[in-house]
């Protein structure tokens, strides 16, 4: 009796990561659609940023007249100029390569264990960086 028990489980997670198997292509289609559409939505585009080289410390760009903190030491990281919470424009110490808001009192090193301030989506494309923005009202 144990063997067919043992025999049908097995049939039906086969069974199941057949199936699995066969639907995770449309899934991810799926979901990319969606994201595209929320892109639009939210108006999101990719906007080329001046290249940056790796290992270059703390620099500041004008992006679709936002100001970004972009920083490039094995990966590339940026974070909007604006605090989240009173709106005032950042700081950048580039001694230790830290993002302040005076008025906050709140100093964060860069780094992906730093959620603070808010980071964008960035990417590298044959030799040409960009970031993710939201447009601003026509």
């Amino acid at each position: 009796m144990n063997g067919r028990r043992a025999f049908l489980k097995l049939s039906v997670q086969s069974m199941i990561d057949s199936v699995k198997e066969f639907a995770a292509p449309f899934i991810e289609d799926t979901a990319e659609k969606w994201e595209r559409a929320e892109r639009k939505m939210e108006r999101r585009a990719w906007v080329q940023i001046s290249p940056v080289e790796q290992g270059q410390n703390l620099m500041q760009q004008i992006v679709l007249k936002q100001p970004i903190y972009i920083h490039h030491n094995g990966e590339l990281e940026a974070i909007i100029g604006r605090c989240p919470s009173c709106g005032a424009l950042l700081q950048m110490r580039s001694m230790d390569q830290a993002i302040l808001c005076l008025p906050c009192n709140i100093a964060e090193r860069i780094g992906k264990d730093a959620p603070f301030f808010p980071r964008l989506r960035v990417k590298e494309e044959s030799g040409k960086m960009y970031v993710e923005m939201r447009k601003p009202h026509a």
